[in-house]
């Protein structure tokens, strides 16, 4: 716990995740301050996930509760929606955090020039075993859009970032799926945001056998280039329903006028 740095808000949606859910919220709380807080919006679980919650005695934990399953996209966008500080980390349910993540995050932060951060994780499966040392080389994570929108660098996991990028990147688009960090990932790059791309290992991301990721899951070419084409449309209404060249030509300028 650093007292000195700046207070944070982290958001996390929940959905049946009672297995795991407490070691994840514990690593978190470990590291805060007393002005942080944990946004917990659970997408209408059916498990013991909402008891865990309330199981546990802190303050800082503001628990919401979606009155139907809205899917991971909009339980985050609610999430997003009710940050009272500044900076603002993505959380899973069912990782978790080593215990100097959010001070390297808001470190790098506490120079203006970076939007946000993407750290490097390293992926175990249930038994602790690991599936890939890196996720970060893995994905050869660096800024680009086109790099991006192909195969995407961000995950909402790893990423920490500044208020400011909430106001421009939502509501987020009805059709996209679970792709609210590819969607964030865009925007940034788009909006030619500076993003520190680190290789830093600052938490263990699990893939269990029955969560939703696609990491150890084959798909078929059709459904990725479905996918992109549909992230493309409604990034091009965002684009010009949201004023966002004439945030990228400000950013470019900025850019410019620093070199």
């Amino acid at each position: 716990m650093n007292k000195a740095r700046e207070s944070v808000s982290v958001c996390m949606a929940t959905y049946n995740g009672e297995k795991h859910i407490l070691k994840q919220i514990n690593s978190i709380l470990q590291q805060f301050n007393p002005k942080d807080e944990l946004i917990i919006v659970d997408d209408a679980s059916n498990d013991n996930t909402i008891q865990v919650i309330k199981n546990i005695s802190d303050n800082r934990i503001r628990l919401h509760v979606n009155d139907a399953n809205k899917g991971v996209t909009k339980t985050f966008e609610r999430a997003l929606k009710l940050v009272q500080n500044n900076i603002v980390f993505l959380s899973d349910q069912d990782d978790e955090w080593m215990n100097n993540k959010i001070d390297f995050c808001v470190n790098i932060l506490a120079d203006r020039s970076y939007m946000a951060v993407n750290h490097d994780a390293v992926i175990v499966d249930e038994n602790e075993q690991v599936v890939c040392a890196s996720n970060n080389t893995f994905y050869k994570s660096r800024q680009g859009f086109v790099k991006n929108l192909i195969s995407t660098s961000y995950k909402g996991c790893c990423m920490a970032f500044r208020k400011e990028l909430i106001n421009i990147a939502i509501p987020f688009p009805n059709n996209i799926g679970p792709a609210h960090d590819v969607w964030l990932g865009l925007i940034l790059d788009f909006c030619s945001f500076k993003v520190n791309f680190s290789y830093d290992i600052l938490m263990k991301h699990y893939r269990h056998s029955n969560n939703a990721s696609l990491f150890n899951k084959r798909r078929k070419l059709t459904v990725i280039l479905k996918n992109r084409l549909v992230l493309v449309w409604q990034l091009i209404i965002f684009v010009f329903t949201h004023n966002l060249l004439a945030i990228k030509l400000a950013n470019i300028k900025k850019k410019n006028n620093s070199v």
